[in-house]
């Protein structure tokens, strides 16, 4: 479920929205029911300034630079039918002028592409098959894949096709079972070792104990296909899905993770939770928190253990039918283990990701944004630091 929040961000402050916002939103209960609408097109142009384009802690690589971009977009949704089905495209890039300390390694033209795409189709009253498709191409650096170990990220295609089948056993009692196919796979050679393919079984039992209550439980084995180190894990999970009231809803699951990567096996806690809620006429809000070991991102040999934290929130204030303010951040921490010898050494990489924007409609079909977006990557690692802003302003028209 996209917020207003992601939508401006996506206009007002690159290409694409980035992925890692999405994350926000990827597994909250939604609050209402979803818009069905026609085929709908935009067109935005952009005007900003990144003082680190390629996002990187290297100064011989770091390039300041303004920069001009357009995008073309549709989407579609159709939620009144037996077979629902939405989608949204986007492509476009942006050209940045300067090279800064970057010299010949600078980065003059960057482009981006997504493609998100949902089909549901009820074979009755008690069952149905879900099916979601998403392929983005993006230099932003996001972090939702996992974090490369140089540290920043590179160009890359990043996909992911799942499909999930539902059908209720009686008016409390439900079961879905699961299939998933994603990766994602770098340009250049220098990020290559971050490439990796991945598969996941999963099935589930739900209990629904009320109108606003549903508790849930799930098995999921996935495996990971990486060049050095494949890896897989098992995922034991319950928890909850609660309406609170008609303005606010959220989701919980605990459970136990078990991976198995170089020979040895470890088992660590796993937790995600997610909060809706309008507060005020005007103003809604969304939080998410996730731990668990992921196996992404942990790709040069020998790494054992990763413990990712990501902890994220947003908040939409639309101060009239034509004006309004959006705030939020994401917080993503990876925790290594390496074997050296007989010893352990610990590694800790962590990105903080705060927004900020302001959307004014002109007219039924033009809209301005301007924004601003601030990275800060940390590593305990001396001189792998780096940080990076990027203002920008853009007219969106809506045919």
């Amino acid at each position: 479920m996209k917020s207003h929040f992601l939508k401006t961000l996506a206009a007002s402050l690159s290409v694409a929205a980035p992925a890692s916002a999405l994350s926000l939103y990827d597994n909250a209960p939604a609050i209402g029911l979803p818009e069905s609408y026609a085929a709908k097109y935009s067109f935005t142009t952009r005007v900003g300034y990144d003082t680190n384009v390629r996002g990187t802690y290297n100064k011989s690589y770091r390039q300041k630079s303004p920069y001009v971009g357009a995008s073309v977009s549709t989407s579609y949704a159709d939620y009144e039918s037996v077979d629902k089905l939405s989608y949204n495209l986007n492509l476009g890039g942006n050209y940045y002028f300067s090279r800064g300390d970057a010299g010949s390694n600078a980065t003059h033209y960057r482009g981006t592409f997504s493609l998100g795409a949902n089909y549901s189709h009820a074979f009755s009253a008690l069952s149905r098959y879900v099916t979601s498709l998403s392929v983005t191409y993006t230099p932003e650096s996001a972090f939702d894949d996992g974090m490369s170990n140089a540290g920043v990220v590179g160009n890359r295609w990043s996909w992911s096709w799942s499909n999930t089948y539902e059908e209720a056993i009686d008016a409390r009692w439900s079961w879905n079972a699961g299939f998933r196919l994603y990766g994602t796979k770098y340009e250049g050679q220098s990020y290559s070792y971050n490439d990796y393919q991945a598969a996941s079984l999963s099935g589930g039992l739900n209990y629904r104990a009320s109108e606003l209550l549903t508790y849930t439980s799930a098995v999921t084995a996935a495996y990971y296909d990486q060049k050095h180190g494949d890896s897989r894990s098992l995922f034991l999970n319950g928890g909850f899905k609660r309406s609170l009231d008609t303005v606010s809803s959220c989701a919980a699951t605990v459970g136990i993770q078990l991976s198995e990567r170089y020979g040895s096996v470890t088992a660590s806690p796993t937790f995600s939770a997610n909060y809706n809620r309008v507060v005020a006429e005007g103003v809604s809000l969304a939080a998410y928190a996730r731990y668990e070991n992921e196996s992404t991102g942990t790709n040069s040999t020998g790494y054992k253990v990763t413990e990712t934290l990501r902890v994220g929130s947003s908040i939409t204030y639309r101060l009239s039918p034509d004006v309004s303010f959006s705030f939020g951040g994401e917080l993503v921490s990876y925790s290594y283990q390496k074997p050296q010898y007989r010893y352990y050494t610990e590694y800790n990489r962590r990105a903080f990701q705060p927004t900020a924007s302001m959307t004014y409609r002109f007219s039924e079909k033009m809209t301005g944004q301007i924004g601003i977006r601030y990275y800060r990557y940390l590593s305990n690692r001396s001189g792998y630091s780096y940080s990076r802003v990027d203002t920008s302003a853009s007219l969106t028209y809506n045919f």
